[in-house]
């Protein structure tokens, strides 16, 4: 046990002052050859508890592998000699004191589900490691159990290797114990089919606990579930200079549902907790520094970040030295929940990353709101629930925020928000708040509907872009249809220099202007004022005029105009008449002038 002074800073940070595994012989494994004394000679075999399977070195004489039983171990593990690729089978339940890997090669594996238990049941401590730049391998149908307050890889400053947890393979800590990873550069990968899991209903798993230690828990499409609801997940914990890295490039980390415990950068003065989430999925109850002197670093890189309840909902992120959005871009999943993102996210300066990143998607019913300045420059994009905007919270420099099948809510905001010169609102859904468009709003992917309850005014740098995507007047705000707004409070105005660009061939188009209905003149109700809404004035300038689906110009046919009817906007179409038309016409005229003059 870690003594009750240990206890009250961090229980793993006193745990090699209270290792002293009891008298166990340490016996290496020799099954290349079981007759050469001290000489250690690696090859595959099977680890059981048979008594004639003499592949254990005990100095200098090969002996069997023994235990009390599964659960209570007699012995410690080495695996060495020369790097190389060796099949360990295990053939039963066995029982160590601790495991350490010397060399690179080791895979580990079962025909049927087997448990390694690292450790007595008496919950003694437990030990892990690999040796500096070797790996070694936890395969499929095995379990190294460590139920004591346990750890992986060598102390402090002491460099570590690799254990991978391949496909089918299992590492857990069982019991309510501390279980952390340390050394410098000591690495666990846990790869597509692997597991890493905390079963305890409390206690710790720390990635980072001593002086000088920089370890990296690597989830490279594994599992890792911290399943307890009091345990705490810490990323860099202990005395100083100690760094903890939590990298996912696919996969899943996850803690409970009911977790009181928040994903915590930093435990210490001085110390750096880091994540990269460059896929998958890491699911948390709340993000935060543990430590005002501590640095959290977290970069967003494509996976998604996902709230398990709602229990820290006002602070979900908060307070940490930097939120990175990096070319994968940052993805956040609320899960029902509704959520406050009070961190600046902010565009990547690590070095290398582009001019552009991958911007905010907001997936999950429930709101996220952001009150912080972001700076992000990709794109917003909401495809479930709500994205809100409260206080002086920014996203300018994003290139667009486009309504992907979600809503945006910019009424809690102390100005009046607007879409800057040269970013773009897009796609369908609901914007409460009044809204100033100084750049372009685009609305829908290809024809949409968009509301605004409270007031919508175009500057006169502002840009409607009107799409028609068939040749009908039907199924405003459809598909099929034509792109529509409507507004149903608050102000609607458009300043004078405002432009409508008129767009006939987006992707699925069929409008053709050769087609009969363009011989007759038609209308579109582009933007509807209705309810409490009032009309500001104004009306477009015709901007750009598209081609159709064919390429074609609309030019012979006819031309458009725009129209400001009560606060209804309207694009009209006015055909040019047929030649004989206008022939007849022409002598119709000429014919009244020669009655008048008779």
């Amino acid at each position: 046990m870690v003594d009750g002074h240990c206890m009250k800073a961090l229980p793993y940070s006193c745990l090699l002052l209270t290792l002293g595994l009891s008298q166990a012989a340490t016996l290496t494994w020799d099954s290349g050859d079981t007759g050469n004394g001290s000489t250690i000679d690696p090859a595959a075999g099977t680890w059981d508890t048979t008594a004639g399977n003499l592949s254990w070195n005990n100095a200098g004489t090969n002996v069997a592998w023994t235990q009390t039983s599964p659960t209570a171990a007699l012995n410690a593990a080495i695996f060495g000699g020369a790097d190389g690729t060796y099949g360990i089978t295990i053939g039963g339940g066995l029982a160590t004191q601790s495991v350490r890997f010397q060399n690179s090669g080791y895979t580990l594996s079962a025909a049927s589900a087997q448990t390694i238990r690292v450790g007595n049941s008496s919950g003694n401590n437990t030990v892990v490691t690999v040796d500096a730049g070797k790996t070694a391998t936890i395969g499929a149908n095995v379990t190294v159990q460590q139920a004591g307050t346990a750890f992986f890889g060598s102390t402090g400053a002491t460099a570590g290797g690799t254990l991978v947890i391949a496909s089918g393979g299992i590492y857990e800590q069982s019991a309510a114990n501390t279980w952390a990873m340390d050394g410098s550069g000591s690495l666990v990968q846990v790869k597509a089919g692997g597991i890493l899991r905390m079963t305890s209903a409390s206690s710790q798993f720390v990635v980072g606990a001593t002086t000088g230690a920089s370890p990296t828990l690597w989830v490279d499409g594994g599992s890792v579930s911290i399943n307890g609801t009091s345990t705490q997940f810490i990323l860099g914990s202990g005395t100083g200079d100690v760094k903890g890295t939590l990298t996912m490039d696919g996969g899943s980390v996850s803690m409970a549902a009911g977790t009181s415990r928040a994903l915590t950068l930093g435990g210490q003065a001085g110390n750096t907790g880091t994540v990269n989430l460059n896929g998958g999925t890491l699911s948390v109850r709340q993000v935060v520094k543990g430590n005002v002197d501590a640095t959290a670093n977290f970069n967003f890189n494509g996976g998604t970040l996902r709230a398990v309840s709602s229990g820290s909902a006002a602070t979900f992120m908060t307070g940490l030295t930097r939120a990175n959005v990096r070319n994968g871009g940052a993805f956040v999943d609320t899960n029902g929940f509704n959520l406050t993102i009070g961190q600046a996210l902010e565009h990547s300066n690590i070095g290398g990353d582009n001019a552009s990143d991958g911007g905010l998607t907001k997936k999950g019913s429930g709101t996220l709101t952001l009150t912080g300045t972001s700076t992000y420059t990709g794109a917003t994009t909401i495809q479930a629930g709500t994205l809100a905007l409260t206080g002086t919270a920014s996203i300018d420099n994003s290139s667009k925020i486009d309504l992907a099948g979600g809503n945006l809510d910019v009424s809690g905001l102390s100005s009046t928000f607007q879409v800057k010169a040269g970013q773009a609102l897009t796609g369908s859904g609901n914007i409460t708040g009044n809204t100033t468009i100084a750049g372009i709003h685009a609305v829908g992917s290809s024809p949409g509907l968009q509301s605004f309850s409270a007031g919508l005014q175009y500057l006169a740098s502002g840009t409607l872009s009107w799409d028609l995507a068939a040749d009908t007047t039907s199924n405003r705000g459809l598909t099929a249809g034509y792109d529509a707004v409507n507004v149903t409070g608050g102000t609607l105005s458009v300043a004078s220099g405002a432009t409508i660009n008129l767009v006939f061939n987006s992707s699925g188009a069929t409008t053709d202007f050769t087609s009969i209905f363009w011989d007759s003149a038609q209308s579109w109700l582009v933007i509807d004022l209705s309810g409490s809404g009032t009309d500001g004035g104004g009306s477009f300038t015709i901007g750009s005029v598209g081609l159709d689906a064919n390429g074609a110009s609309s030019l012979p046919q006819g031309s458009f105009s725009t129209r400001n009817d009560g606060g209804d906007h309207w694009v009209d179409w006015t055909p040019v008449p047929e030649p004989a038309t206008a022939l007849l016409g022409s002598l119709g005229l000429l014919a009244l002038l020669r009655r008048r003059k008779d």
